[in-house]
């Protein structure tokens, strides 16, 4: 009962969206949409709480679901189903050290259209794999305050729309850290993007390229 949680859950309710504009000047009035939603999972975790560990499934079924066609029109014609899984992992195997890992496989598809050619397509701005790692250390003895971290993010390519030949591709971005934390005050370092990657969010908008941050905060 101390290590081992299963837990579940299920939703149901509606969202109502404001009309949109469309593209000829008219305005599409949008009926809300509805969606069930349903997860299970389990959460473990040592004696000690140096790994804890959860696992869960999730499936998502919207009614009344909305889209852009490649004309760039608001399409308010069908359902979409979303399921998958979600893994994360937090690591503490010596004290000052800490590992983040995590994980999502969405598999987010048009399951009914008014246009049959769609039917089956992946939606719109859903990458199907995404995942996570971190890992930092603060120095607990010499140089005690002083610490370093490391990681990344990858998101897979995403289709900007409904017949799936535009996507926007996947990416990995690294980034880094070093910090030297006092009682009194904190200095930091971040250095983003790493690798200097040339990528677009789901929305194709681009996104910062290589770039660092300093940061001091005092604590009165």
């Amino acid at each position: 009962p101390q290590q081992v949680s299963i837990f579940g859950n299920y939703m149901s309710g509606f969202q109502n969206l404001a009309p949109s504009n469309q593209p000829d000047g008219t305005l599409l009035v949008l009926d809300p949409v509805n969606a069930n939603q349903s997860e299970a999972g389990v959460k473990l975790e040592t004696a000690a709480k140096k790994i804890s560990l959860t696992l869960s499934y999730y499936r998502i079924s919207i009614d009344n679901a909305t889209r852009i066609n490649t004309d760039g029109f608001t399409v308010q014609d069908g359902k979409q189903v979303s399921k998958g899984a979600e893994f994360e992992l937090l690591v503490n195997p010596v004290p000052g050290m800490h590992l983040l890992a995590g994980y999502v496989y969405n598999d987010n598809r048009i399951v009914r259209a008014s246009d049959p050619t769609i039917e089956g397509n992946k939606a719109v701005n859903a990458p199907e794999n995404v995942a996570n790692l971190w890992v930092s250390y603060t120095f607990q003895r010499a140089l005690k305050g002083f610490g370093l971290g490391f990681g990344g993010n990858y998101v897979d390519k995403s289709f900007g729309f409904a017949d799936n030949v535009f996507s926007v591709p996947s990416y990995t971005v690294l980034n880094a850290t070093a910090f030297y934390d006092q009682p009194k005050w904190r200095l930091g370092f971040k250095l983003n993007n790493i690798g200097n990657e040339r990528y677009w969010d789901a929305w194709t908008a681009p996104q910062a390229p290589r770039n660092f941050a300093v940061n001091l905060t005092l604590r009165l």
